[in-house]
Formats: structure tokens, sequence, C-alpha cells
């Protein structure tokens, strides 16, 4: 959600008002899931809805619009918003989004997960968010390795990109469609967890570029900036350069790159 409120903030919106920008980013991510027809909004009610939908804690305090016009979804967002933040929350976000988009559909194994070991999310559930698309790779569209066996990857160029610290291990394979996406605006997974990357400017044929890195699970009060030079590579094979620095190297390979001071945001 945050990579989806960067775009409307810097590449979408003029005087923008960051509350509507929140809505539209959160609108956005459900209307590509829906195929830009329709969308699911679930968001929680203090009484207990009247739906058959198993009795788990959750469930059963769901109530769930449906909307068909994408104004009127991001403005039913932003109403939820400022009615009652918690009501539309992270787990009524996910519901809301897997009413829209039958996920079982993309993934290579129906039997697939969204949540996976340790409680983190699976390369499903960070794709359908992004893409609208529960695939299970980050490799350019499909792979078939049998006749019976058909790999699904991002099928055309991402609003926001993806990057991994995986890559720089040889582990997996970013394809073109996630490294070079409409807006310069990445989702990291570096370490333990995902944080965002982005620029505040478009990049086509830029040399000399700030990159700018925000990680709101590490108690950071300000962004990091990282001033990427691309005509003067460094030979980093041998070097041990940090997680975000070779994580920023899966695309920009050999680039140079220096710390800037934190700024605040």
């Amino acid at each position: 959600i945050q990579a989806h409120l960067l775009v409307r903030l810097f590449f979408c919106e003029t005087d923008a008002d960051v509350r509507q920008c929140l809505a539209k980013a959160m609108a956005d991510i459900l209307w590509r899931a829906g195929d830009r027809k329709r969308a699911f909004v679930a968001h929680e009610s203090r009484e207990t809805s009247s739906r058959a939908l198993p009795m788990d804690g959750i469930c059963e305090r769901l109530v769930v619009a449906t909307l068909d016009d994408y104004d009127a979804l991001w403005r039913h967002i932003a109403a939820l918003l400022d009615h009652n933040a918690r009501a539309l929350g992270v787990l009524s976000f996910l519901f809301s989004a897997l009413l829209t988009r039958d996920a079982r559909q993309d993934m290579d194994d129906v039997s697939s997960r969204l949540i996976g070991r340790h409680n983190y999310c699976t390369q499903e559930m960070v794709n359908l968010l992004l893409t609208g698309r529960a695939v299970s790779n980050v490799f350019d569209n499909t792979r078939r390795l049998s006749p019976e066996l058909l790999l699904r990857g991002i099928a055309r160029q991402s609003r926001v990109g993806f990057l991994s610290l995986f890559e720089h291990f040889g582990c997996l394979e970013v394809g073109r469609n996630y490294k070079s996406p409409e807006f310069p605006v990445f989702v990291v997974q570096s370490e333990s967890h995902f944080s965002v990357l982005f620029a505040k400017q478009r990049l086509e044929d830029c040399e000399d570029f700030a990159l700018f890195h925000f990680d709101g699970l590490a108690d950071q009060p300000s962004e990091t900036e990282l001033r990427v030079r691309t005509a003067q590579e460094e030979d980093t094979a041998a070097e041990n350069v940090a997680p975000l620095e070779a994580v920023v190297r899966t695309k920009w390979r050999k680039a140079r790159i220096d710390w800037r001071s934190e700024r605040v945001l």
C-alpha cells in the first residue's frame, strides 16, 4: 500500500491530499485485481453479519460492499477511513483483495497459501497486491516445464516494481516487468521483511539520480537517500556491500552508490 501511495503522491496527483491518495492507492490495488470492472470492499463491523461466513472472530463481523465504478470505489474507501480507519485494517483489506480476485486461478499450485512459514506472506500475496494477479513467480510471462506444468510469472509491465535480495544470492530471477515498472517505486525484499525504495521523479535515461528508502518496521524516523551513478561503474564482486546496495544493483549493476545522511520526510 505504501508503494501505491507513493505513486499517487509523486506521479498522479497535483496538490495531493494524503488521505485521498491513500484511499485511491487502496482502490488501485482492488480495481486492478478486479480487472478494472468490479471490486469488493470488506470492513469490520461491531455487529455480527448475517452472511454465512466462518465463525473465526473476524469473518462473522465483516460487511462487504460491491463497487463497479472506480470513483465510487475510492470514495467508499475514503469514507470508511474517515469514519473509522481501524475498520479497514490489514486483514479486512486482504479479505477485500481475495473477494475481488480468486487467487487460486493464478497460482502454479491451487493448494498454495498466501501465508507461509513463520506467518510471512508468500510471493503469491505480494504479487496479488502489486499486480492484481496472485502468480507464484517474479520472472516475466510464463514458462512451461512440461505439458502438465506451467509456471506463471508477471505478464506485463507492473505499475510498481519489485526487487529482491534473493536475486543477489542467485535464488530467483526478477524479470523486466517488475524491474522496469511504470513508475520508479519498488517494494524491496531485503533481509527479514519488506520496505519501499522510490524516486521522486521519472528516471528515463538518467545516469545520476537519487533513490529514497523507507523502512516502516525499523523505527526509521526519516528517509535514507542513496545517490546512484550508473555511468561510474564499480566492481562489486569482491566487496561486502550492505544488503540494500546489493538489492539496488540487481537492477543497476555495478552502479556507484553513495549514501547520504537521513532526511526528514
